[in-house]
């Protein structure tokens, strides 16, 4: 599991919030962390499929 979320999830309970809302927020983080980590797969295969990068050699 990412700090991030933890750090996130120990912050919401620590600032009064219930533990489904601390989870919330956690599911909420990892969705986002997933889409930005698609997101770079998708630009860095478009970037090479485009050769704008090359593709290291064997």
């Amino acid at each position: 599991m990412p700090i991030v979320t933890l750090l996130l999830a120990s912050g919401v309970l620590l600032g009064g919030a219930s533990p489904v809302e601390a989870g919330a927020a956690q599911l909420l983080v990892l969705v986002g962390l997933l889409a930005v980590e698609a997101t770079a797969v998708i630009v860095v295969v478009e970037l090479v499929a485009r050769r704008l990068i090359p593709w290291p050699a064997r």
